[in-house]
């Protein structure tokens, strides 16, 4: 890319076209947007023509991050050291996933139909207290995940096992003053999800 701007650049100094101070940064600055490596070039208009020089410097600074990320953190090192430091940054893919959950996957805190704050309030509570079941579960059933397979092999997804545990239900039947109460009986596969989640059969 910066060769690219580099011809560019060279190209517009060589021209003899007679253009003005304003019709040569207009050409300029469409070359740096188009390959977006201007902080790499200094430049300016003098006397009708095109001065500009690649800052060497700023290319090299550059090219030793490259392929690498900074973390900065106003944490002191007596809370975090470097490596606590990397580790919390990468959190935050868990709770960008965790937004993305409560939004739009499975639980959709939206659209909120209440109007009164504390129903408004009492909606996002359930919301969140169910991630937080969905939390639990995923870590129980992570060696379920990890032992599965991959790509179009894979048995296991979350929408499945939710899918799966529905068929286990227990219902009271309530007809003329007595009642009974229906527990449907697990098969093997729903009982391995069960005992994976601690719960009883």
């Amino acid at each position: 890319m910066i060769e690219k701007t580099r011809e560019a650049l060279e190209k517009l100094t060589r021209g003899r076209k007679k253009r003005t101070a304003e019709q040569i940064g207009e050409v300029v600055g469409q070359a740096l947007a188009k390959w977006k490596v201007g902080k790499f070039f200094a430049w300016r208009v003098c006397g009708g023509k095109l001065e500009w020089s690649l800052e060497e410097s700023r290319v090299q600074q550059e090219e030793s991050l490259d392929g690498r990320y900074v973390a900065r953190t106003d944490a002191s090192r007596e809370v975090l050291d470097k490596t606590q430091a990397v580790g919390a940054y990468r959190q935050l893919a868990l709770v960008d996933r965790a937004f993305r959950q409560l939004k739009t996957v499975a639980l959709e805190i939206r659209p909120v139909y209440h109007h009164l704050d504390e129903r408004i309030e009492a909606h996002v509570f359930l919301c969140m207290l169910a991630y937080y079941v969905q939390w639990h579960m995923q870590q129980k059933l992570a060696p379920l995940f990890a032992s599965d397979g991959t790509g179009k092999d894979r048995r296991w997804t979350w929408a499945g096992i939710l899918e799966r545990l529905k068929g286990v239900r227990r219902q009271t039947v309530s007809m003329k003053g007595a009642s009974v109460t229906l527990t449907s009986r697990p098969d093997d596969e729903q009982q391995e999800l069960l005992k994976l989640l601690d719960v009883p059969a």
